[in-house]
């Protein structure tokens, strides 16, 4: 007897619990999503995308709201702008059961059991390019049958809904988003640009569906993305999602691309024109030839990118390329022209230098003046001109969107030949230096590589124009010093240049380094005691064992700053220089 009482309690708590279990079910939702590899400190990569499977009973109203927010250190790059809704045109439907597809994305039915109430809803996903959130709102779809959105978040009571209604545990709603599918993908349903409520008429494009992540302020190992949800009618916690935090990415060693200087390549100088600027003569300049370089300085470059850990993948592109001027990008006196820009991939650095067989880049290519606006805009002739050009041709930047770069798989090497130089007699100055900066993007919008190359100079003979800072103390420099003693020398110009340390000793001892090289838009950075001082005429003792004070020499314009500390305590002091 006691046996049969217990069978019959624990079939009794069995039963509570399935059914508990049952109930539980309705608001459930289950997560998927792929893992994508990121490149570690990429400013803008691919993330994985979702797909949400709610289970039978789950009611979604309009006013609910899912959030998922990134890690700590992890932002959009690209903002996310994005309805998910029926077919084109039918706008004032919502999501009904005559509509839902059974077997197609983003959206999916398997046991097409959905049902619909109220003007019906529709999905919408957004996300701001620095944000690390991602919202996805339910709205009510059409509830005055104008074929407009009645609402942007909660209704005071939530009329529209989506119910999946169904007799066996199999029947669900599936919602795929940020997926990097588009509209052709889904048959009769798709993923909308959120431009126009009235009728979806912009289907989105790969880049729009896709998740752009940056981590480059980002420490950790594998990035995830933080679930959590609002009900439109308690404001509560609503679906419990599993798991709540899936894992969108993982840090991975990035590849490694720069530029590849082909032997005895060496940067030109460009001439600053003749006569006068309405009727004089400014050549147009070529990089990879050097026709009309001034003589003997230019090595005809060729702009080449090797990537030095592996192949170039067979992929599709985005490139952009961008003129400077001093670091300085906009309508600063020089423009591309019109001869074609062509790349290649190449298997070695000797046959990506000869460069003898570039194609045509193909994809969407576009030309673009200072404003951004490529409205009647149009590279210039290459061919000798006057000083002056024409508000047409002042071509700044260039784009090629979905080109394949002509790269070859098993190559390394990427030769990129870029078009003539015009410029503007009026607007370049002496010692003006000239870089592209190029920009290449493996679509959808994971960033390769953004860094400037070198073109030239403006005025066949260089500047001896000299900048000097003064530092007005420092302890002792020797290494018996108990104090160490930093300098920073910063080159703000847009070309490299040289500069010169001169020591004076409270003891009357004097010293100075050799030439030392600083990059464009860089700084040196050391300990004064690593740097090597020749003495000068006159000293009677020992450089380093005197406090001092030091004067810097600069071939360009400079900043800096000094600092020192006591290592065994941690006193420190730090200031600007004096000009």
């Amino acid at each position: 007897m006691i046996r049969r009482k217990s069978l019959i309690f624990l079939t009794t708590v069995f039963a509570v619990f399935a059914m508990a279990g049952f109930a539980f079910a309705a608001n459930n939702a289950n997560v998927n999503v792929n893992s994508e590899g990121v490149g570690q400190g990429a400013a803008c990569s691919k993330a994985g995308g979702f797909s949400m499977e709610f289970d039978t009973g789950t009611v979604l109203r309009a006013g609910d709201k899912i959030t998922i927010d990134l890690d700590l250190g992890v932002t959009l790059c690209k903002n996310i702008d994005l309805l998910i809704a029926p077919a084109a045109g039918a706008a004032g439907t919502g999501w009904a059961a005559a509509n839902t597809p059974t077997t197609s994305s983003p959206l999916t039915a398997p046991n097409g059991v959905l049902t619909s109430t109220g003007g019906g809803v529709v999905f919408k996903v957004t996300g701001t390019v620095g944000s690390q959130r991602i919202t996805l709102d339910v709205l009510e779809a059409d509830l005055n049958g104008d074929g407009t959105l009645n609402n942007e978040g909660a209704l005071a009571t939530p009329r529209g809904s989506l119910t999946v209604a169904g007799a066996t545990a199999d029947d669900k709603l599936i919602l795929f988003f940020l997926n990097q599918l588009t509209n052709g993908s889904f048959g009769t349903v798709g993923i909308w640009s959120n431009t126009d409520f009235a009728d979806y008429a912009e289907a989105a494009t790969l880049a729009q569906n896709t998740l752009c992540i940056n981590v480059s302020q980002f420490a950790g190992t594998t990035v995830h993305g933080n679930i959590d949800s609002v009900d439109a009618l308690t404001s509560a916690d609503k679906f419990a999602f599993i798991p709540s935090n899936p894992q969108i990415a993982h840090i991975i060693t990035a590849g490694l691309y720069q530029f590849e200087a082909c032997k005895a390549a060496k940067v030109g100088r460009i001439p600053m024109g003749t006569g006068n600027q309405t009727s004089g003569t400014c050549d147009a300049f070529d990089n990879e030839t050097a026709a009309t370089y001034c003589s003997g300085t230019h090595g005809a470059n060729n702009l080449i990118i090797q990537k030095t850990n592996g192949t170039w993948e067979s992929a599709s592109y985005n490139l952009t390329l961008e003129i400077m001027v001093n670091g300085v990008s906009g309508d600063n006196g020089v423009y591309f022209a019109n001869t074609a820009i062509t790349s290649g991939g190449y298997l070695t650095e000797t046959a990506a230098c000869a460069a003898g067989s570039n194609a045509g880049l193909g994809g969407t290519q576009k030309y673009y003046n200072a404003a951004g606006s490529t409205s009647g805009v149009t590279p210039g002739l290459k061919a000798t001109d006057n000083c002056t050009v024409l508000a047409a041709n002042r071509v700044v930047k260039f784009t090629a969107e979905g080109t394949s770069l002509n790269v070859l798989a098993t190559g390394s090497y990427l030769n990129i030949d870029l078009p003539y130089f015009n410029y503007d007699l009026d607007e370049v100055q002496a010692d003006d230096a000239v870089t592209v900066k190029v920009t290449i993007v493996k679509t959808p919008c994971t960033e390769l590589f953004s860094k400037e190359f070198a073109i030239g100079t403006f005025n066949c003979i260089q500047s001896t124009k000299t900048y000097s800072l003064t530092f007005p103390y420092f302890t002792e420099t020797g290494a018996s010093n108990a104090y160490w003693d930093g300098l920073v020398v910063v080159n703000k110009s847009g070309a490299s240049g040289t500069f010169k340390v001169y020591l004076y000793e409270q003891d009357g001892d004097t010293g100075v380094t050799a030439d030392i090289t600083v990059d464009k838009m860089s700084m040196f950075r050391d300990l004064l005691v690593n740097m090597t001082f020749t003495p000068g005429d006159g000293n009677t003792g020992t450089l380093g064992d005197s406090p001092c004070w030091i004067k810097v020499v600069t071939t360009f314009d400079a900043d800096g700053f000094a600092m020192m500390a006591k290592a065994a305590t941690g006193e420190s002091m730090g200031y600007l220089p004096r000009n």
